[in-house]
């Protein structure tokens, strides 16, 4: 029996299992779609059960955590012991990240639950890392815990 289109992500291996229900991943579309979009594993499982969505999930935040850093191209970009967890992502304040290094960028994607993500590009030291930095200006009333926080990816070094 085939899997249903659900149950695979874009290379057409099985989800795995012992992800937290709730918690989204990242799932590729060709070039003509959206580049990215996160979509919550709950998704997946419920909507082929039942054929329907209406999945509310949850973030989830450390309980007690050090000084979390992002850093790229020698820089430091953010720095805060109060950021909020959610899949797996640090989301810092916005006061704790240092917006010199940050580009407005015209991307955007949308997560089922989070709402419409907006990025920035940064800039250090002459070098440009695209749309390695996003956040959730107008979050769903499940992500409002959030709002304008700022999360990294594409080779930022987050510790």
């Amino acid at each position: 029996m085939r899997p249903h289109v659900h149950d695979t992500h874009a290379g057409g291996q099985p989800f795995p299992a012992n992800r937290p229900a709730g918690h989204c991943v990242t799932v590729g579309w060709p070039a003509k779609r959206s580049a990215m979009q996160s979509i919550p594993d709950r998704y997946f499982a419920e909507a082929a059960a039942r054929d329907s969505v209406g999945v509310i999930a949850t973030t989830q935040q450390d309980e007690e955590q050090g000084m979390t850093t992002a850093t790229w191209n020698g820089a430091t970009i953010a720095e805060s012991d109060k950021t909020v967890v959610v899949e797996g992502n640090h989301y810092f304040p916005p006061g704790s990240v240092r917006k010199e290094f940050l580009q407005r960028s015209s991307r955007t994607s949308r997560c089922p639950w989070k709402g419409m993500a907006r990025y920035y590009s940064l800039v250090v030291d002459g070098k440009t890392n695209e749309d390695a930095a996003w956040y959730y200006p107008e979050p769903s009333t499940a992500a409002a815990n959030i709002k304008d926080y700022v999360a990294f990816w594409n080779g930022v070094d987050v510790r």
